[in-house]
């Protein structure tokens, strides 16, 4: 250990785990600060090992029947910084401690390894922490990125539904209208309005012709 305290720490964990130590737990030697590796099977819930940080080579095992207590447990608990699920990666209960916990990470059969990875943030949720960094996610959580809109002057006719009175029949523009008001502009109106006009223009081309073809053969 770093330091005398936290081999007190680690001492004071195992004596008052309430939990049965079925490896380890007895080599405990200060003068060189050394905790031999331990497992502790179904400590006391309330006890220190269950409700602080470890840091050190203890390792306790809450034993369950039926997969819905492991789910069950993690929520009702503080969102740790990491799941770390041993098992079928494609199977079942791994979906769902995916989809039904929060944790800031998630890994299958391996632990502290997705730490490594420049692809997905590091980071935690809620009491484990908060913001996560590493490659483009790191960017992203130390930048102050502005918005910004850019778009033309609104008309008349977007000013007037805009503004008070909001009679009922403005309310229902506002509903109907009002998600796209942000992103088209007059331009984009006159645009639809060409495209539209063209698309009358030619099928009315194409129809006078067939007609006149048609006239034109019976003569």
């Amino acid at each position: 250990m770093v330091s005398d305290l936290h081999f007190e720490r680690m001492k004071r964990c195992i004596e008052t785990s309430g939990g049965d130590v079925v490896f380890g737990g007895k080599k405990l030697a200060k003068d060189v600060k050394h905790v031999e590796p331990t497992i502790i099977v179904n400590p006391k819930l309330d006890s220190e090992i269950m409700t602080d940080e470890i840091f050190g080579p203890l390792l306790p095992i809450i034993t369950y029947k039926h997969f819905d207590e492991v789910i069950d447990f993690i929520n009702e608990r503080d969102k740790p910084l990491a799941t770390y699920y041993y098992g079928d990666k494609n199977g079942a209960n791994c979906k769902r401690v995916i989809d039904e916990t929060s944790s800031g990470g998630f890994m299958t059969n391996d632990c502290i390894m997705h730490v490594v990875s420049h692809y997905a943030g590091f980071g935690g949720v809620g009491a484990s922490g908060y913001g996560r960094y590493h490659g483009f996610e790191g960017f992203k959580q130390f930048s102050n990125r502005k918005g910004c809109l850019l778009k033309g002057p609104n008309s008349d006719a977007n000013n007037r539904m805009a503004m008070a009175p909001f009679t009922e029949e403005k309310k229902k523009q506002i509903r109907c209208a009002g998600p796209y008001l942000a992103y088209y502009t007059q331009w984009d109106a006159c645009k639809l309005l060409i495209v539209v006009f063209g698309v009358l223009a030619t099928i009315t081309y194409l129809g006078v012709r067939s007609v006149t073809g048609a006239n034109t053969a019976k003569l």
